[in-house]
């Protein structure tokens, strides 16, 4: 069964700014749009798009790479 956050969580789960979010989106990061205006996110997807482009460098210890932003 997929993990499905709301922005807040996956925010806080990634330690991400909403703006962070917002830009990663922009990007083509993976998301579920519900209804007009509802978003969800898929964890495992987003995990897989942030480790393809070198953004997530160690999902245990939480570090990102700055130079995504």
């Amino acid at each position: 069964m997929k993990r499905l956050l709301t922005t807040r969580q996956l925010c806080d789960e990634l330690q991400f700014s909403r703006t962070m979010l917002w830009k990663f989106q922009k990007q083509g990061m993976p998301y579920i749009r519900m209804g007009t205006k509802l978003l969800r996110y898929d964890f495992d997807d987003v995990v897989k798009w942030l480790k393809e482009r070198s953004v997530l460098k160690d999902e245990s210890s939480r570090e990102y790479s700055q130079e995504a932003w």
